[in-house]
């Protein structure tokens, strides 16, 4: 049976069968916000919608972005950035009334800059350029330097560096900077030095010997040298010595130097019979040596580049004496090459210093010295319980090995066996002996004297200024820091600066080493450091008194009161016993002895004086 439906029920039905359409969404499938370098890439959004037709709107701001829709988003191009800052875009999306956005902040590019040359750049003493490729993603680039003798420019990728010609012996430097401007990732700056060699100059070949020959010669230059190699010291005969006989070399070579480089060269000039160096500008000393058929040392000299001129003042005794030690580079009391070389009595040959300022222990040894190579050059020390090598013959041929006198120190405090001990060596036999109360024996220079040629060991007589006896003085530490000196006859006044001008000589002026003065009119002070030494018996140093113990020889043998050889050498001497945790303690005594006695195979320092 058929059923049928009225108007009612079919409007009804009809009505009831129509769904009404969905509202438009569109969202973005995946990120939202994209954090990205300055370099070029390809995006990939991803749009989910419920309408087959959507937009994108980029922003009037973003033309650096170039998109392209796809049925599943947009693929958004961005290109490089070559600006100074970073940017952003607003990627907006919309279907009908619902949108979505999408935001791209794109830093500025990363600098690259690359320059064609090294770090430093090394150029000839005379005017010249030098061109540098800068190879750079940036649109420009600056430049500057700190030196007046170089000028910049540039051109395309092109920086032309010019220099004037070097006018000193001294190599000297310039920075030069390369930069681009901007901020963050965009500042690059690259950094290269100019060092100009120095000046070359030709100072030709010098004769050291002539006018006058010694064990030791100052040089104050690079270049080349000679010293006549058949005579020994000053080639002088004195009272106590045998002649010196001439020598015969066959060859020469270095023995050592304090630092590397200083000597280039050595070699021997058979037909004049000299002995030719070549120096390079560096300071220091070195000890050249002539050599027989075996190449055995027959002699050696010493040679002294110091940084500062050797000057020199008259004392308050008359003498006519050196600004620094002998083998010292300048004289401050803050740096340890004013410490200087240190001796055997009687020898003429130096050994290295300590390397340290102050401190030490029993197995520090000397500076390093060095052979023309380069290498470590020992320096040794005799048997301590033999005498075979206590003589003479031995000490010219080993001028790096110290002399022990530990089997015969109970008789002889000498490096030399008794029966081969002169006094002379020096020149000053009887200059410890006083006549009515002074040293009248001032002595002279031997051809084993150690001092350049025009210097001389000085006498007993040098330093008996420093304290008002010209006796040992000593002082005690009392608990507010003031040293109260004192002799054999009661309390007494030394001659020792007062550096840091507090009213007081104390402790406080101690550095290690006195500041001595030397002449009141006009006033004249010096820095005598603390410079310890070799220990006779050991043949070793005491590094432990580096800074505590100052010893300087005299030219003079000891005597005793009837005349007769003690085995000791005169010497100015002070000490301090010991050093606190921040340095000298300041409750014990101080000891300053203008006129001392050493153990002649102890080795100390040298203060010259003038022939």
């Amino acid at each position: 049976m058929k059923r049928f439906l009225t108007p009612l029920v079919l409007a009804l039905a009809a009505v009831m069968s129509c769904t009404p359409e969905e509202p438009a969404s569109i969202s973005i499938d995946g990120k939202t916000t994209y954090n990205i370098d300055g370099d070029a890439r390809q995006i990939v959004i991803g749009v989910k919608c419920n309408r087959a037709n959507w937009t994108y709107d980029l922003g009037a701001a973003a033309s650096w972005l170039c998109a392209n829709a796809t049925a599943s988003g947009l693929v958004v191009d961005v290109s490089e950035n070559n600006s100074s800052a970073g940017r952003k875009a607003v990627i907006s999306f919309r279907a009908e009334e619902s949108t979505a956005n999408v935001v791209i902040n794109q830093s500025e590019k990363e600098a690259v800059m690359t320059l064609s040359c090294d770090r430093i750049i090394e150029v000839e003493a005379a005017a010249g350029s030098r061109e540098v490729t800068v190879e750079t993603n940036l649109s420009s680039w600056g430049y500057e330097t700190d030196a007046d003798w170089i000028s910049l420019s540039a051109s395309a990728n092109k920086l032309t560096v010019r220099f004037s010609a070097n006018p000193v012996e001294e190599i000297r430097s310039a920075s030069v900077r390369v930069f681009a401007p901007g901020e963050g990732t965009r500042r690059v700056i690259r950094d290269f030095t100019v060092r100009q060699a120095e000046m070359e100059v030709d100072y030709g070949t010098e004769v050291l010997s002539e006018g006058g020959s010694s064990n030791c010669y100052i040089i104050s230059h690079r270049g080349t040298y000679k010293i006549d190699a058949t005579v020994r010291g000053n080639g002088k005969t004195v009272s106590g010595l045998a002649a010196p006989a001439a020598l015969e070399p066959a060859g020469a070579k270095l023995v050592w130097q304090s630092a590397k480089g200083m000597i280039k060269k050595v070699s021997f000039d058979s037909e004049a019979k000299q002995i030719v160096f070549n120096a390079a500008k560096v300071n220091g000393n070195a000890l050249i040596a002539a050599l027989d058929g075996s190449g055995k040392i027959i002699w050696s000299w010493h040679i002294w580049f110091p940084t500062d001129e050797v000057t020199e003042f008259t004392t308050s005794q008359g003498d006519t004496m050196m600004s620094f030690n002998l083998g010292a580079m300048h004289s401050r009391s803050d740096d340890i090459g004013s410490y200087g070389l240190l001796y055997q009595w009687g020898r003429k040959d130096p050994f290295p210093g300590s390397p340290l300022m102050h401190g030490g222990s029993i197995t520090t040894v000397g500076a390093p010295v060095y052979d023309i190579d380069g290498n470590t050059v020992a320096i040794g020390s005799t048997s301590m319980y033999s005498t075979a090598d206590n003589n003479l013959a031995f000490s010219i041929a080993n001028p790096t090995v110290c002399i022990s006198n530990n089997q015969q120190y109970a008789s002889c405090r000498d490096w030399l066996k008794p029966a081969e001990s002169n006094t002379a060596l020096w020149g000053n036999p009887r200059g410890s002996i006083r006549e009515n109360g002074d040293y009248h024996n001032l002595g002279s220079k031997t051809y084993y004297d150690p001092c350049p040629k025009g210097w001389r060991v000085p006498s007993p007589r040098s330093l008996r200024m420093l304290t008002k006896s010209g006796g040992m003085a000593w002082a005690t530490g009392e608990a507010e820091g003031i040293l109260t000196w004192g002799d054999l006859g009661g309390t007494t006044t030394v001659q020792i600066a007062d550096i840091d001008a507090d009213g007081l000589v104390n402790l406080k002026d101690y550095k290690d080493g006195w500041f001595f003065i030397l002449s009141q009119t006009p006033e004249i002070i010096s820095y005598f450091p603390a410079t310890t030494r070799y220990d006779g018996m050991y043949a070793m140093l005491m590094g432990s008194m580096v800074g505590l113990w100052g010893n300087y020889w005299f030219n003079a043998p000891n005597l005793d009161s009837d005349g007769a050889d003690t085995y000791l050498g005169t010497c100015m001497s002070f000490g301090i016993k010991d050093y606190g945790t921040n340095g000298p303690k300041e409750d014990y005594s101080v000891t300053l002895s203008p006129i001392a006695n050493g153990s002649r195979a102890d080795a100390y320092a040298i203060r010259c004086i003038k022939e």
